[in-house]
């Protein structure tokens, strides 16, 4: 059954009231037609959509768990290089200012430190552990230490020392031996 005017002035209601009636009704009219177009446009879509999906199940995952395991271990990877790094430069520091202590001269610590092996230094709270025990035998870095109350205020490598310390090697230099 239509609402129309003529039902309305059968109910016994004045021009204004018929009038607000119907202007209520063609609002409430024309936003049912709008939502019942977007439905009709949304259902045809959705073969499209459905055809889509059926397609992206089809492909599986598309190798993404491959592809975050790759990303994932690169960033691991990176994380460990990073780490080793920061390790070696703590390292260094730590092997530089046991050197200084041990009264080895700022221009060689820098040579001393290319030819020592860090790998094998272990660090404790930011210092190299037994440090005290490396310095108090006069062996760090491979080199006797000499502080400058006990000798000289120098250093020589152990090899060197080995060979010019040798019992009986000036013998051999004038031929005797």
């Amino acid at each position: 059954m239509a609402l129309t005017r003529k039902l309305l002035k059968g109910m016994g209601l004045t021009e204004e009231q018929m009038d607000t009636i119907i202007e209520a009704h063609t609002d409430t009219v024309d936003g049912l037609k709008s939502d019942i177009a977007r439905y009709k446009a949304d259902a045809e879509k959705l073969p499209g959509v459905q055809a889509e999906l059926e397609t992206l199940k089809a492909k599986g995952d598309d190798g993404w768990k491959d592809k975050h395991d790759k990303v994932k271990k690169e960033f691991d990877d990176y994380k460990r290089e990073q780490l080793q790094k920061e390790t070696k430069s703590a390292k260094e520091a730590a092997y530089r200012e046991l050197l200084k202590s041990a009264g080895i001269s700022e221009k060689r610590i820098d040579a001393v430190l290319k030819v020592t092996d860090l790998t094998s230094v272990e660090l404790e709270d930011g210092k190299i552990k037994n440090a005290a025990a490396q310095v108090h035998q006069g062996r760090v870095g491979g080199l006797r230490c000499y502080h400058q109350a006990e000798g000289r205020g120098h250093q020589r490598s152990a090899r060197k020392q080995r060979r010019r310390y040798e019992p009986g090697r000036h013998l051999q230099n004038q031929g005797r031996v």
